[in-house]
Order: C-alpha cells, then structure tokens, then sequence
C-alpha cells in the first residue's frame, strides 16, 4: 500500500525469503540483497520463468546468545566500547524480548509501554525460545 513507510529490515527478509523460495530473483545487473537501505534502489527482481523448483525452507542458525537483565546492562556500558570498536561500520543490534510466564493484559502493556520508550517496534513476546 502506497503512503506507508516499512522498515527496510522487513523489507529486506521479505525479499530474501521470496528468493529462497523461488518466487523472486535477482535480474542481471541487481545489487545484492544483504545491503543496506541507501543501496536498495540497485535491487532490481524478476519473477522466475521457468518452473521454480519444490524448496524447502532451513530453519536460520541461531545467533546471538539468552541475556539475563543484568547482562543487558554490562552489554549497555559496553556499547561506547563497541561503537568505536567498529570503527564506523553499521553496528546495529536485533533483540528480542521474551516473558517466561503468564501475564494479566494490562501488566503486559505496561511492559509494551516501557519497552516503546526505547523503540515503538519492541514488544515482549511469550516464551518460545527453545535455546533456554
């Protein structure tokens, strides 16, 4: 739909998964798909023409590692450290917060609410991260 701003990850990963599945591909002269949003306008996709093959879909690798609270904070104090460890690359961190347990809707939003103080796109999603 025109007029609604996605973010480019989203976008991204929808593309990436299109090709793995055989929907989309790249057209001759595209730029990769793994690139950031100020390169997107090189991305040029095709639907395939012949028969796409049956695919099968394997699972991502898990990355990253479970942090408890407190780890979040030393992770945090680390990020000065990191930002210039990286020497200026585009150093961008994907988290995910899980609630281990039943809550009341309303605590629920009160987590939702704290959590957008920090982005509008993180929310806490139940307990479903089988690397505990």
């Amino acid at each position: 739909s025109r007029g609604i701003a996605l973010p480019w990850g989203l976008v991204r990963d929808a593309i990436e998964a299109s090709a793995v599945s055989r929907w989309l591909r790249l057209s001759d002269g595209s730029g990769p798909v793994a690139c950031g949003y100020e390169a997107s306008g090189g991305l040029l996709l095709e639907r395939p023409v012949d028969e796409p093959e049956p695919y099968r879909v394997e699972p991502p690798a898990p990355v990253g590692a479970v942090l408890e609270g407190e780890q979040i904070q030393d992770l945090a104090e680390q990020i000065p450290k990191l930002l210039s460890a990286s020497a200026g690359a585009d150093l961008r961190f994907h988290v995910r917060v899980v609630l281990d347990g039943d809550l009341p809707h309303g605590d629920r939003s009160a987590v939702d609410q704290l959590l957008a103080e920090v982005s509008t796109d993180l929310k806490a999603s139940p307990e479903t991260d089988d690397r505990k």
